[in-house]
């Protein structure tokens, strides 16, 4: 877990360059203390700012699930995806979206482009 002081090296890392990158650690590790509205604003912020950055995306994606908005998580990791393939968390958090939407078709697919990138993968395999 994250330091105080850590989180709030980030914080002003952020209020020193807005468009750092140090947006997704620290939308995480406010995610994690369930600081969810905290954690939504900033990587909003940081996505306007990186809106091709893979771990940005996926943090988040985190959010948007974790608020039960799970079209909008699944957009997210989807693009996550495409900016790079051999994301398999992005992958599998896409498929756990698209399973709560009820999209089985489409979350069985995401979960054979896991096997494929990681044949061992118990997740994915069951």
């Amino acid at each position: 877990m994250f330091s105080e002081k850590t989180l709030e090296e980030y914080q002003m890392m952020l209020m020193k360059n807005p468009s750092a990158k140090v947006f997704a650690p620290l939308a995480e590790a406010y995610r994690k203390m369930g600081l969810l509205q905290q954690a939504l604003e900033i990587c909003e912020k940081g996505i306007k700012y990186n809106p091709d950055y893979p771990s940005g995306l996926v943090a988040y994606g985190k959010i948007l699930f974790e608020l039960k908005k799970y079209d909008q998580a699944s957009q997210i990791f989807i693009r996550a995806t495409a900016l790079k393939a051999d994301n398999i968390l992005a992958h599998k958090l896409n498929a756990l979206s698209l399973i709560k939407i009820g999209k089985n078709a489409e979350a069985l697919k995401a979960y054979k482009y896991v096997l494929f990138l990681n044949p061992q993968d118990t997740q994915a395999q069951k």
